[in-house]
């Protein structure tokens, strides 16, 4: 099911959800290349991070993990749903870099 640009900004905080927004279809086409790379790394780096705090949330839900907080994590849907919008934005681009080669290639 697709994610509305509404649960995309209650999700993110404010500078991951101008990188997403940055990955849509008008504005990506328009980055220059170095733009377009810095925004790769940004949102790459930003989907690992959240993976990465998702698994660690889940894990405490478990009960495998000590909480790092000082009471252990209880849901983690507003995780999930955070990677699976960096995972989207991550897919859009991965495209335009692709699209980016072939134009290149083609040249």
């Amino acid at each position: 099911m697709a994610i509305t640009k509404k649960q995309e900004a209650r999700a993110l905080s404010a500078e991951e959800h101008e990188l997403v927004r940055k990955s849509h279809h008008p504005e990506v086409k328009n980055l220059s290349d170095g733009d377009f790379r810095q925004l790769l790394n940004l949102v790459r780096e930003r989907r690992d991070r959240a993976r990465d705090e998702a698994n660690r949330r889940r894990r405490e839900i478990r009960g495998k993990a000590a909480p790092k907080g000082v009471t252990s994590s209880r849901a983690d849907e507003g995780s999930k749903l955070k990677v699976s919008v960096l995972a989207m934005a991550m897919r859009r681009l991965n495209r335009e870099a692709q699209r980016r080669r072939n134009i290149s290639e083609r040249a």
